[in-house]
């Protein structure tokens, strides 16, 4: 269907407000993404100010500390008396020198 004169005077005659419609469209699509990343952002900002504080507890951290020390060594010390050590001597007798410091390249 081909255009005539006659049609292309009504469409020049439109063609100001259908321009106009056209570039709201578009602005519209870009303007939606800015408000949604304005609220995403004070959403963010609200949800970082909620972080709670963390108070001192009034015995203080260093009976927890202490506790965990004293844990540690007493594993320590029993993992020695029932035969660490044995694990020990069978990691030396396997060890090699010179492990790790020659590489063959040769096939």
């Amino acid at each position: 269907m081909a255009i005539l004169p006659v049609d292309i005077q009504a469409l020049l005659v439109r063609m100001d407000s259908v321009s106009k419609v056209q570039q709201m469209q578009q602005e519209g699509v870009v303007l939606a993404q800015a408000v949604k990343g304005g609220e995403l952002s004070e959403l963010s900002h609200i949800e970082s100010s909620r972080v709670n504080d963390v108070k001192p507890h009034p015995d203080g951290n260093n009976k927890i500390e202490d506790e965990q020390k004293k844990q540690k060594k007493g594993y320590v010390q029993k993992r020695k008396q029932n035969g660490g050590g044995k694990k020990e001597e069978e990691r030396k007798k396997f060890e090699e020198p010179y492990k790790g410091t020659h590489v063959d390249i040769k096939r």
